[in-house]
């Protein structure tokens, strides 16, 4: 099953105001979840992110 809308979470601690929108979202649409946690001693990267979220794209399709 091919996803409609991707919901992209980068705050864990601010996932919980999402769940309200996500429930109605789901009713309408084939709704993905991707998270994405930066470790603490780990340095900021965007092309890892970039690339985390790309290979999960590539295996939903």
């Amino acid at each position: 099953m091919k996803l409609e809308a991707l919901w992209l979470s980068v705050s864990p601690p601010l996932a919980r105001f999402d769940q309200r929108l996500l429930q109605q979202l789901s009713k309408a649409y084939r709704l993905g979840w991707w998270e994405y946690t930066q470790p603490l001693d780990a340095p900021c990267c965007l092309d890892t992110v970039v690339t985390l979220l790309h290979d999960f794209l590539q295996c939903q399709a």
